[in-house]
């Protein structure tokens, strides 16, 4: 018996997980992607008194569940984007000042493992900057 035979492979996980907001979609960047293991399909829960929205791996079965990562494209998938104009208006108005909403911003993401799920809190948006890992 070698060494190393209790260990198991673990992939690293490169970036902060965000969502990124402007008025053309919604994107969850790779990190988060990858750390939701890109799931099939999830569903997006809102909390519309807090501004905060979540995204939890569901399964084909969940009444709620939207299209995800497609299975054949699982480690090759950069990011996830809806465009969703009503929905993408919703989440604009949370913008915590007027500069974020015309320009774009992104929010960190707070991971879940117990409910495979993350969190965004929209209080806690940042300008969105191109120069920055997406």
């Amino acid at each position: 018996m070698g060494r190393l035979d209790s260990f198991k492979p673990k992939k690293l996980i490169v970036g902060s997980p965000f969502i990124s907001v402007t008025i053309n979609g919604i994107s969850l960047n790779k990190s988060a992607v990858a750390r939701l293991d890109y799931a099939e399909y999830v569903r997006i829960l809102v909390d519309e008194e807090a501004q905060e929205l979540a995204v939890q791996v569901c399964d084909e079965f969940d009444p709620n569940k939207e299209s995800f990562v497609k299975p054949e494209k699982k480690e090759e998938t950069q990011y996830v984007r809806w465009n969703n104009r009503e929905f993408i208006k919703q989440l604009n108005g949370w913008a915590p000042t007027k500069e974020l909403k015309e320009s774009g911003f992104k929010v960190p993401g707070e991971y879940l493992p117990e409910e495979k799920a993350f969190l965004f809190i929209f209080s806690k948006a940042v300008p969105l900057k191109e120069s920055e890992d997406k």
